[in-house]
């Protein structure tokens, strides 16, 4: 029992030493506050983050060591650099998902309501752009913790806004999809009424864009358009009623 105590604790030791010998130089991973932790990708116009995800798991595994008791094991370098990430992991995280929301930004939108966002799109990117370079001359853990609130405060707004545009979007369409339940001869009241909701949809959100009313043209094309084909099936489904009434 205490020779195979001992070959598991040796074991415990190799794997310990293999896993220091697998992050040696990682001092050089870690990114400074500012200089290079946030850039902006100037061919691709991307945020990129430099917080490598080697280092996401050195914090990870060091934690996991300490937990059960392996601390002491770990070598000196690489707990300088654990407790160095530490300071910066949580604001680290928070960028990579701002980073993540701004350039996937595009995919997020619905396509006729583009235009509609391209100012709130052109204000987020300009303060980013903004503060990521003013920040990227500062070298404090506070600095960055500003920044980051910035930033995200800044994203909120947008992706208010976006969320706005979308919740607009589906209540129009669920309005515009109930017309086809029912006919347009025998329910007219019921168009109106389902319409009048729909117009008070569209119109709620036209008042944020006064002055700017060709931003709203794609999306209102959009509509006019489903209402054009709706209006068609159901003029053709009155027409087979009425054949087959006169028939």
């Amino acid at each position: 029992c205490n020779e195979l105590f001992e070959n598991l604790k040796i074991y415990i030791d190799d794997l310990i030493s293999e896993w220091n010998g697998n992050y040696v130089d990682m001092n050089q991973s870690l990114p400074k506050i500012g200089s290079d932790l946030v850039e902006i990708d100037r061919e691709t116009g991307f945020l990129n983050v430099n917080f490598s995800e080697k280092l996401f798991q050195l914090i990870q595994d060091c934690r996991l060591l300490t937990e059960y008791g392996y601390y002491s094991k770990i070598t000196k370098d690489i707990v300088k650099v654990n407790e160095e990430g530490k300071k910066i992991l949580k604001d680290a995280i928070s960028l990579k998902q701002i980073a993540n929301f701004y350039n996937t930004l595009s995919s997020q939108v619905i396509p006729s309501q583009k235009p509609m966002l391209v100012k709130c799109a052109k204000e987020f990117e300009i303060n980013l752009t903004t503060v990521t370079e003013k920040f990227k001359k500062s070298k404090t853990n506070l600095d960055l913790e500003n920044y980051v609130n910035i930033i995200q405060t800044a994203a909120n707004s947008l992706t208010s806004e976006i969320r706005k545009l979308k919740k607009a979007h589906a209540t129009i369409l669920d309005l515009l999809c109930q017309l086809l339940h029912y006919d347009l001869i025998s329910n007219r009241h019921k168009w109106k009424e389902i319409l009048k909701k729909a117009h008070n949809v569209y119109y709620e959100i036209a008042e944020g864009y006064k002055g700017e009313e060709d931003l709203l043209k794609e999306w209102k094309n959009h509509w006019n358009f489903q209402l054009f084909k709706i209006i068609k099936i159901q003029y053709t489904l009155s027409l087979e009623k009425f054949y087959s009434f006169v028939t």
